[in-house]
């Protein structure tokens, strides 16, 4: 983006984004997204992590970065003194980098963030980022989350249900924003359209129509327009999940209700895109299927946009989500998708009551997800409109568009600070 106004209005404001980590994972990616939209705006940005991580989202050199752990050195066999120093730390973090606003992103960052800053006078706008009764899972930590998030200048949160989960003091305060599209996935999709028109257009000498391609640089109007005549047929007849692979992920029921219908329809392969620690169990799951060789594991790959443009149907199947950001992908790049409907209801927001863009199954139900597979895999002309409808998101969950909300928030929050300092 370019500067140019931008930076001489806001020139004067610093903000500060505070996380655990920059490892790849969603939330590291929405922050460090922040981060750029904001430095691009012309505020001075400063982003201060508890570790540096092996492998990291890059920042722009222009972000400064800090690293806010305290060392071996000051550590002890404490946790209440390596507590207190954690925060001691932060408060001199702060007072160096003298930030207008902080933001910070989970759980315990919220509250060390509040913790550090609030003394100092500095206003907090706290994230959370996944079910609230997962992130503040255990009575004395949700009892003491809602103590300081009354200190809190603003609380972002990612669903309506998330929303409603806090009291009233607290809605108060709140915003729900949903997560952007990642950039890389917008271009993807951009590509697949141009070759779906073309496709289309190429027999002909007729000029090509105008085909509303989504991409970094446009804005939300031109977004709004989806050409219903790019079509993405040309995919293969394969199911596919992204995420980690864990209990609340729950890849097993999206592979019991795919074994359940699998020798039907001979031609339809499952892949599993993704690690962690519960894929050892699941391939010992799998190998003692009928269908186990059209069960195939990818484990982490880099490829997860151009794997979702060839593949035919996308499943989330887990059992607590956020704003889920694999389910937004898959809907950008025109799957048709299906997601259990769990809390904190993050599909719900995404996936429409009439089913025209996405299928919602209960949580667990392996027979209402075999249902579904089935469903889509008998009905091409479904699959294809629900694919179709499902990309109309780009036009809410465009960065452009994102962006600006976070925007908007921070500045109500420089002018609330501003009001009451000319108060006080």
């Amino acid at each position: 983006m370019n500067k140019g106004n931008s930076m001489e209005q806001n020139e004067e404001k610093s903000i500060a984004f505070y996380i655990g980590g920059l490892c790849i994972g969603g939330a590291e990616r929405v922050i460090c997204n922040l981060a750029e939209y904001f430095y691009s705006e012309g505020y001075r940005v400063t982003m201060v992590t508890k570790v540096r991580d092996e492998k990291e989202y890059e920042l722009n050199p222009g972000i400064k970065r800090i690293i806010a752990d305290i060392t071996p050195e000051e550590e002890t066999a404490s946790r209440i003194h390596n507590l207190f120093a954690r925060i001691a730390k932060l408060k001199r973090i702060w007072k160096e980098v003298k930030p207008d606003v902080i933001v910070s992103f989970i759980r315990k960052n919220n509250l060390m963030a509040i913790a550090s800053a609030a003394p100092l006078g500095i206003p907090v706008v706290v994230s959370v980022r996944s079910a609230p009764e997962r992130e503040l899972k255990g009575f004395g930590f949700k009892t003491i989350t809602f103590l300081l998030f009354r200190q809190a200048a603003g609380v972002v949160l990612q669903t309506r249900e998330a929303y409603n989960f806090f009291p009233g003091y607290i809605r108060a305060k709140a915003v729900v924003l949903p997560n952007s599209i990642n950039p890389d996935f917008l271009k993807e999709s951009e590509k697949l359209a141009l070759e779906r028109n073309s496709d289309i257009n190429g027999a002909s000498n007729e000029k090509p129509e105008k085909v509303a391609v989504e991409n970094t640089n446009i804005n939300r109007e031109e977004a709004k327009v989806i050409d219903s005549r790019v079509v993405f047929s040309k995919r293969e007849k394969k199911i596919i999940t992204v995420g980690r692979i864990d209990d609340n992920k729950n890849q097993r029921m999206l592979v019991e209700a795919y074994a359940k219908i699998a020798g039907q329809y001979p031609e339809w392969s499952l892949e599993l895109i993704g690690d962690g620690s519960g894929r050892k169990l699941l391939e010992e799951y799998v190998s003692t299927l009928p269908c186990k060789d059209r069960i195939s594991f990818t484990g982490a790959v880099d490829d997860v946009a151009e794997r979702m443009s060839k593949a035919s149907i996308f499943v989330l199947p887990s059992k607590i989500e956020g704003m889920p950001n694999a389910l937004i992908e898959a809907m950008v790049m025109g799957m048709a998708c299906i997601s259990t409907d769990c809390p904190c209801g993050g599909p719900r927001d995404l996936i429409a009551a009439d089913e025209s863009n996405g299928i919602l199954v209960p949580v667990d139900n392996v027979d209402a997800m075999a249902m579904a597979l089935k469903r889509l895999i008998t009905n091409d002309t479904l699959r294809q409109s629900m694919g179709d409808n499902a990309r109309k998101i780009i036009a809410t969950l465009h960065p452009d568009t994102v962006n600006k909300q976070w925007k908007n928030y921070i500045e109500n929050v420089f002018s609330i600070r501003g009001k009451e300092s000319d108060l006080g």
